[in-house]
């Protein structure tokens, strides 16, 4: 780490591209529309009994979004942030809050995937809790490291790095980066150019990636929504999805001064002990559970 061979000087030659559009805010992004997007069909469907069907549903949903999750960590902790400890120190607590939330995640992974759930109203304390937990570890990782990426690299920097990211990402993560992109195919393109990918790319793997995204993972959204299994292609075919809203956050990420990794330890032992319950989840998002929860009751966060 050489400060005058790398100074911090190389903001400006981002400003051709937002920090809403930056690679890391995108994958970002992916993660929290997946997140927002499950909690909300979660207080949608209730306290009504499950069909079978729907249940194996809600189990394959999760099992690619926790995959997705875990190799987000692993591009972070094995990529993206050694990477920018190159050229500036940064801190190590991003992750400690990586372990605090993959601990959380393994208490959700068996909530889902080894009980006998019933209904999806015995989901909600878990997933409400991993949301809370996890929406303050992107904001403090996107305040602190996208604009140090930006000072200390330029794209050109950069542009090598991102090709092999997103080159290695799982099928179903980076379907859902494609996915939610916004501008459609258009947006998509852009941002294939900007992280080195040919033209082509489009329509030799990319447009196949996206499909099968939305064929495995939010049709399964869509078909828990209307009552039937479904296998959706097109974006506009997803109409009950998008009438989703997220819910209000738990109100301790504005209430309680604490880092990421605390909160998410906290949360964890709430949920491991019983103690984060459907009631505080309600009452933390002011909303009724079941078939009253109405779209129109949905507020944005």
């Amino acid at each position: 780490m050489n400060p005058e061979q790398h100074p911090g000087d190389k903001t400006s030659s981002w400003s051709f591209l937002k920090v809403d559009l930056d690679t890391f805010m995108l994958m970002n992004n992916a993660i929290r529309a997946e997140v927002t997007k499950f909690e909300a069909l979660l207080f949608r469907l209730g306290d009504r009994q499950l069909h079978t069907w729907e249940k194996e549903a809600i189990k394959e949903w999760w099992g690619g979004h926790y995959q997705h999750i875990l190799h987000h960590h692993k591009i972070e902790d094995e990529v993206f942030f050694p990477l920018i400890r190159t050229r500036v120190a940064v801190m190590s607590e991003f992750e400690t809050t990586h372990e605090e939330l993959e601990g959380l995640l393994h208490i959700v992974d068996k909530s889902i995937r080894n009980r006998q759930f019933q209904t999806a109203a015995e989901l909600a304390p878990c997933w409400h809790g991993y949301r809370t937990a996890l929406y303050p570890q992107l904001v403090e990782e996107e305040k602190i490291m996208i604009p140090l990426k930006r000072a200390y690299f330029t794209p050109a920097d950069m542009q090598q790095k991102l090709y092999e990211v997103v080159r290695a990402m799982p099928k179903l993560a980076l379907g859902s980066l494609l996915h939610h992109i916004p501008g459609g195919k258009e947006g998509v393109m852009t941002f294939l150019a900007r992280s080195g990918f040919s033209w082509h790319a489009w329509y030799t793997e990319v447009h196949a990636t996206r499909t099968a995204y939305r064929e495995q993972m939010e049709s399964k959204l869509e078909s828990l929504l209307r009552g039937q299994a479904l296998v959706l292609r097109h974006k506009a075919d997803f109409v009950e999805t998008h009438l989703l809203k997220p819910l209000r956050l738990n109100e301790r990420l504005v209430t309680h001064r604490s880092n990421a990794a605390d909160l998410t330890s906290q949360i964890s032992a709430e949920l491991s002990t019983g103690r984060l319950s459907v009631s505080d989840a309600l009452r933390d998002v002011n909303l009724p559970l079941g078939p009253q929860a109405s779209r129109h009751q949905y507020v944005e966060a």
